[in-house]
């Protein structure tokens, strides 16, 4: 079972058939035999769930998952259930099972739809007497309303967003190209030295959006991935595409001062569609490595793929993500920060929890050591 968590588009939407039009450029991909729940408040959209259609003896756990996923970034005011289908039907009893399980979670349901075909069939659901169950009736089916008619698809389009016909086409992105087995005759070339490393990986950012960068040569691919091997330099530049997330002052003081000289200054998240397209370029300089390291170098494979998820993770790019931790695991299955990395986003973590639980806890430090604060009696 495939689960991506989405929370970085907050957008207005003002029906069932707007929702379901913008749903492949919330998840960067045309959902297929899904479930996709949204969280809103008022009428803005502010989570996006999506997970494979469970077998039946998963259903509640999947439902109980999704619903903590969506509640742990501040509990909605209601959420909207869409299940996407290839048969007619066979969405149903797990749209219900959600609808359920957040009656249970007290969590209104706005609305609920099935889609099959390019046809939307509104779900009327009503509670079953007593006893905690809910009745489910599809309404009569209709179009599916054509993208360009929705203006949050607009702004959705203007933030960078393309969505590709599946996640098999999504997943395909990653996949080696032919000429990455070049690499394979430079893997000794790079060359163990931070400032060379983190220099090279310093004019590869700098060219981000160029047409030369996104086509890196095989010796650069093998020096940049090489230089992952140290753990050191890894943490540092996770901490570079992930500003405020991983602290950089908690890394070896040598390992901050070169990354602070090599590196241009980091591009935080941030709502402004400049810094938003930059760090799209970014993500697309990552995409162009794992695309040109090889399978016969697994850990190679596994260190850059788990950079890109951690990157796209940060970004609210949860379908990305997901993605990148499957590769990397697929290579690498014990591969420390992917199998950590998977977990937050398989239980719906958001990379802004994260920095937040962070900063408490630093600010709870430095109470401790501060001899003059009441914490550090």
């Amino acid at each position: 079972m495939t689960t991506s968590y989405l929370s970085s588009d907050t957008v207005r939407l003002t029906s069932i058939d707007e929702v379901v039009a913008a749903i492949p450029y919330h998840l960067g991909f045309g959902p297929h035999r899904s479930i996709v729940v949204h969280a809103l408040r008022g009428r803005q959209l502010v989570g996006t769930a999506r997970v494979d259609l469970p077998p039946t003896d998963l259903m509640d756990d999947v439902a109980d998952s999704v619903m903590t996923a969506l509640i742990r970034g501040g509990r909605p005011d209601a959420i909207m259930v869409i299940g996407f289908e290839d048969q007619s039907g066979e969405a149903l009893a797990c749209l219900l099972r959600c609808a359920e399980v957040a009656q249970r979670r007290r969590l209104r349901v706005h609305s609920a739809a099935l889609v099959c075909d390019g046809q939307l069939a509104e779900v009327d659901l009503r509670a079953a007497g007593s006893s905690g169950r809910m009745l489910a009736t599809p309404g009569r089916p209709r179009a599916v309303v054509e993208s360009s008619r929705v203006p949050a698809v607009a702004d959705l389009v203007g933030r960078g967003r393309a969505p590709l016909p599946s996640r098999a086409d999504l997943a395909a992105r990653l996949e080696p190209l032919p000429e990455s087995t070049q690499v394979l005759g430079h893997l000794g070339t790079f060359s163990g030295s931070p400032d060379r490393d983190l220099r090279l990986w310093g004019r590869y950012l700098q060219a981000a959006g160029s047409s030369a960068a996104a086509q890196p040569s095989p010796a650069i691919v093998a020096r940049l991935v090489g230089s992952l091997s140290d753990r050191m330099l890894r943490d540092g530049l996770l901490a570079w595409f992930c500003p405020g997330l991983l602290p950089l002052d908690g890394l070896d003081p040598t390992y901050t001062s070169r990354i602070r000289t090599h590196l241009p200054p980091p591009s935080a998240h941030a709502e402004d569609a400049a810094v938003r397209g930059h760090r799209r370029e970014q993500r697309e300089l990552l995409i162009a490595l794992v695309q040109r390291t090889p399978t016969s170098w697994p850990a190679g494979v596994a260190d850059i793929c788990t950079v890109l998820a951690q990157q796209a993770w940060f970004d609210g790019d949860g379908a990305m993500a997901s993605i990148a931790v499957e590769r990397a695991l697929d290579h690498a299955p014990e591969h420390t920060l992917a199998r950590l990395l998977g977990r937050l986003i398989g239980a719906g973590i958001r990379s802004g929890e994260l920095a937040d639980a962070i900063t408490v806890e630093r600010s709870a430090q430095t109470l401790a050591h501060d001899p003059d604060s009441p914490a550090g009696d």
